[in-house]
């Protein structure tokens, strides 16, 4: 089966759909090249699905996410859809260790979206910023004083912990 017939199957909820895709991906049965050519065709829904599987991928095995995967998740945080700038965060957080050449690209988008209405979406900006933070890349100083500055800006204790938390990372190997 291909990404495009899963994506566009009834017969299967959402969740399927996302597992059916990663292990598809993970097994080397579905291709990534499949997941990026539909990722630029579908509707916000399924392009969530999309890249929500992929999301998944990229925690257990970033190595599978290509740069040219990495660079279409940062073009889609300028998507409407909140779940689709979520997912997308949260797999250049976890993807972009691989890429360090990509991260003043990954940061300027990023932060276009850091103080997003969605706290899902600031939640997931929140992780990736962290994880680019903590690679310590010469983006590291500014980014830092950044992340500073939302702690203080921001309502949510939880997404505030995560700034927190990539900062005492920095903080404790200089």
């Amino acid at each position: 089966m291909s990404v495009h017939l899963i994506l566009t199957n009834k017969a299967y909820k959402a969740k399927e759909k996302t597992q059916l895709l990663c292990e598809g991906l993970l097994s080397n049965t579905l291709q990534l090249s499949d997941f990026i050519a539909e990722i630029q065709v579908v509707k916000d829904a399924p392009k969530a699905v999309c890249i929500e599987a992929l999301t998944h991928v990229a925690e257990k095995k970033p190595q599978l996410l290509t740069e040219e995967a990495l660079l279409v998740l940062i073009e889609c945080l300028s998507s409407q859809a909140a779940r689709v700038k979520w997912e997308s965060a949260r797999a250049i957080g976890y993807t972009i260790y691989n890429y360090p050449h990509q991260v003043d690209y990954a940061v300027e988008h990023l932060i276009a979206h850091i103080n997003d209405d969605s706290t899902v979406v600031r939640w997931s900006i929140a992780f990736a910023l962290g994880e680019i933070v903590k690679m310590k890349t010469s983006k590291t100083p500014v980014l830092i004083h950044i992340l500073e500055q939302q702690i203080e800006k921001e309502e949510k204790k939880s997404i505030q912990k995560i700034y927190q938390q990539a900062l005492k990372k920095v903080a404790q190997h200089p």
